[in-house]
């Protein structure tokens, strides 16, 4: 895992230029749960998404679009093989119509934080706060419905959902769930 702000640039410039190549790219991945497999990928574009690089590609392993975070990348190898966006052999930009579709539209947020979460979410989200004197609104756009759950949920009761209505009903259903389990 690359731990600091400049061995992430390095790994962005040269994922860049893995892209400008086609040129595919191997690379230790670590999921969210810390298990790390080896990932070979054919890269698209890179996307800049609440303070953090992605790179969207077409996974070999999984035979799978993937949107990957660059900071849970290690060991970042180009592999020599050059790829065709678009062709027969490699379909990846084809595959990733669809879902860069809805990786651009993402699920907009209206979130409400506590004062005692503002270190945190101007860290999180920054240029997205508008500080008030007891809480700060964010209005951010996720990727997906589960990743904007996935980091409300990281913040507990520090956060209030004031949008989208979809987003407050699966974040209640989630935490109906979360009470039985320990019910």
């Amino acid at each position: 895992m690359q731990s600091s702000v400049g061995a992430e640039n390095e790994d962005v410039k040269r994922v860049y230029k893995a892209i400008q190549q086609s040129e595919r790219l191997s690379f230790a991945y670590r999921d969210a749960e810390g298990v790390e497999s080896a990932r070979t990928v054919e890269p698209i574009r890179l996307l800049w998404e609440q303070s953090a690089w992605y790179l969207e590609a077409y996974c070999l392993l999984r035979q799978a679009n993937r949107l990957i975070r660059v900071t849970r990348v290690s060991k970042l190898d180009f592999t020599g093989q050059c790829f065709v966006p678009g062709s027969s052999d490699s379909a990846a930009e084809r595959r990733m119509e669809g879902e860069a579709l809805a990786v651009k539209r993402g699920v907009t947020a209206h979130l409400r934080f506590d004062r005692s979460a503002r270190a945190r979410v101007i860290e999180q989200f920054k240029e997205a706060c508008t500080h008030h004197d007891s809480y700060t609104d964010v209005i951010a756009v996720f990727y997906t419905m589960d990743y904007a759950l996935s980091v409300i949920l990281s913040y507990g009761s520090q956060v209030i959902v004031l949008s989208p209505d979809g987003l407050k009903q699966k974040l209640m259903l989630e935490m109906l769930a979360m009470q039985r389990r320990y019910s």
